[in-house]
């Protein structure tokens, strides 16, 4: 049957589905096990399986495709047993399987690795066969899978992962085991809100931040800064033991390799990798034994990704809703023992099913015990066709009752057996009744508690990333990181445009009608920005003008004929800064250099140009001015300008007579 539909229609249709399937079964993970999917149909295999051995990977890669039919798991399979991941991994392998902090040591191929479940992988699927969560079909229909793992514990808070879908990000941290366990107990007993630092296995360093911290345990969105751990061996060697996470050394030792060819660390002699499977070691050696290390250090975290930062958004799926959310660490917390509360009832009330049944059942053994030689001789006499009949009305049991006297092996037929079963009762109706007494919500949070504390004692850990105070740097070593990383250039700039870079004005060749007008000393890491006459300002890279050229031509700004004013040149290096102009006519107007765009090479019409432009100064609020003619003068405050965040503003009279050469200045005079 043909059905017309709008294209658009169809599209969009199918696109809802696409995203759907893209973000529920595949790139985000679910709140209440902490899994993507491809990580529970790994762990449900090994589980269902009985991998408790050590298995050739390529053996459970290909059982997880009958439930995964979304190519190859070997890579998450990887991911879930790296030790430098994980600090409590859920799968145990046998072989080589990269280094998470690696981006060129990768794993074997599968063909060479083992893997088996790990201990606390049992811990964390025990509960399956109790069908305490709900199953689904697999793809094929072949199997039933569940639709979350009954995890004990908040695996969401334990494991750091990322994904992204169709618009959705994902990124969440890893905790301390401990810390967690202790935040919940706090958290169950209304003690206080829950404050979790991440940790990474890692290990290395996170600054304290308590906005971060904020925000992260309130919204699910931060950022925190990490720094590697260095290590200082002896007067010229350093060794960096531990990395922030997500970083590679690779990167590490490319990035330090550049700055020691740039010039930035001409201090260096070597650097070596001498990392292994037992953890981290990038070994620097300096030059000389006489390097102050600690500069050094500072050098490393401010050029290099030794110091970085980590983000956390954490948005997850909340499996009680089947929606993608982003929730902070409070709420996780909340959610996850909401869930687990509803996971530990329904155990508890099978349990009250199953032990209200088997009393029931011991009950109809009760009403046979002394009547053994009757249900024998029933049983010998009667067609099997009636003998369920004769039977429950012989000795007034019920259908299930019934069911279990007659199928009683042959064998347990007698009063030992029976009284053995009847005796069981009392004992089976304690259980009921403290199953009946724990079903309550503040039992079965003791009961979690209780459970979660066990974990932490069986399988807990110190912290790895260690929390230290923000680094406050003393004047003196700042001094010296800044001295040091300082690569001062001189530039020489002209009246008609031109630039150049390390050279003597003696050597360079001009234009008859050019003319030196500023000769300055700058940062080469800086950008220059050059206040024109023509009422533009100029933006160069210093890094881009090449040194030591002496002829005419080399390096130019695109100005017209008006050309460079020597007293309107201004060097603006930082978007922290604010300018103050002062023109012929006695305005005077001040913006701040945020409203620069620095990447840009010309900003037109940077002032108004209604007057000549005869002052420019990078000044803060509290810097004095002095303005004056042949017959006035004035000193202000910057402060006191009205200020504008339009570069063409074209100010405010500071002087009333400016017609007779008005001379601006900074300072007073």
């Amino acid at each position: 049957m043909l059905v017309q539909q709008e294209m658009s229609d169809i599209i969009d249709s199918h696109m809802m589905s696409y995203s759907a399937e893209v973000l529920l079964q595949r790139a985000i993970p679910i709140l209440q096990d902490g899994m993507k999917p491809v990580q529970r149909r790994i762990l449900f295999t090994l589980y269902n399986s009985k991998v408790t051995r050590l298995t050739k990977s390529a053996s459970i890669t290909g059982e997880v495709t009958k439930i995964h039919p979304h190519g190859s798991s070997y890579g998450a399979l990887v991911n879930m047993t790296q030790k430098d991941r994980n600090q409590v991994p859920l799968v145990t392998g046998h072989g080589s399987f990269g280094q998470f902090n690696s981006s060129e040591l990768d794993a074997s191929a599968e063909r060479y690795t083992e893997v088996k479940i790990s201990d606390f992988g049992k811990d964390m699927t025990k509960q399956i066969g109790d069908k305490v969560v709900n199953f689904s079909k697999s793809y094929d229909g072949l199997l039933d899978l569940p639709d979350v793992i009954p995890v004990s514990f908040p695996l969401i808070l334990l494991y750091a992962q990322s994904g992204i879908g169709v618009g959705y990000a994902s990124s969440t941290l890893s905790y301390n085991m401990n810390e967690i366990a202790d935040a919940i107990s706090n958290y169950i007993k209304n003690e206080e809100t829950p404050i979790l630092y991440p940790d990474f296995a890692t290990g290395g360093y996170i600054i304290e931040d308590e906005d971060a911290l904020e925000n992260n345990t309130l919204t699910g969105r931060s950022t925190f800064t990490l720094r590697a751990k260095i290590n200082k061996v002896d007067n010229n060697t350093l060794s960096i033991v531990e990395m922030p996470y997500g970083v590679k050394r690779e990167a590490i030792i490319d990035k330090i390799i550049g700055l020691y060819q740039t010039g930035k660390l001409p201090e260096l002699k070597t650097i070596k990798d001498l990392s292994d499977f037992k953890g981290e070691n990038i070994q620097i050696k300096t030059k000389k034994a006489n390097v102050d290390l600690d500069v050094l250090i500072e050098k490393l975290y401010k050029l290099t990704p030794l110091e970085s930062t980590v983000s956390s958004n954490s948005n997850i799926i909340d499996y009680s809703v089947g929606l993608p959310k982003v929730m902070g660490v409070e709420e996780i917390i909340k959610k996850w023992l909401e869930w687990r509360i509803s996971v530990v009832r329904i155990g508890i009330d099978r349990d009250i099913e199953k032990l209200t049944k088997t009393a029931m059942l011991y009950q109809g053994l009760g009403k046979v015990l002394n009547k053994v030689d009757d249900l024998i001789e029933i049983i010998r006499h009667s067609q099997k066709a009636h003998l369920h009949e004769i039977v429950k009305t012989a000795f007034n049991l019920n259908d299930e009752q019934t069911d279990y006297v007659l199928n009683i092996k042959l064998y347990n037929i007698n009063d030992g057996f029976i009284q053995d079963r009847i005796n069981e009762i009392p004992e089976i109706e304690k259980n009921l009744q403290d199953k009946k007494d724990s079903s309550t919500d503040g039992n079965i949070l003791k009961m979690i508690d209780e459970e979660i504390q066990s974990l932490k004692k069986k399988y807990g850990y110190d912290r790895k990333t260690k929390i230290i105070k923000k680094p406050r740097v003393s004047k003196t070593l700042a001094r010296k990181v800044a001295n040091n990383l300082k690569n001062e250039v001189n530039i020489i700039i002209t009246e008609k445009g031109y630039l150049f870079k390390n050279t003597s004005e003696s050597r360079i060749t001009l234009l008859p009608s050019d003319s030196i007008v500023k000769n300055i000393k700058i940062d080469d890491s800086e950008k220059l920005q050059v206040i024109a006459s023509d009422g533009n300002i100029y933006g160069i890279d210093i890094k881009k003008i090449p040194e030591n050229v002496n002829k005419l031509g080399t390096y130019s700004l695109s100005l017209s004929s008006r050309g460079v004013d020597a007293e309107a040149l201004l060097v603006i290096s930082s978007q922290d800064e604010q300018v103050v102009y002062g023109y012929e006519n006695g305005k005077a107007n001040v913006w701040p250099t945020s409203t620069l765009n620095f990447t840009k090479t010309i900003t037109k019409n940077a002032f108004a140009n209604d007057s000549k432009l005869i002052f420019a100064s990078a000044s803060n609020d509290d810097e004095k001015i002095t303005v004056k003619n042949q017959k006035q003068l004035d000193v202000f405050e910057v402060k006191d300008l009205k200020h504008s965040n339009s570069k063409t503003s074209k100010g405010s009279y500071t002087l009333t007579n400016h017609k007779l050469n008005v001379i601006f200045d900074k300072g007073e005079k």
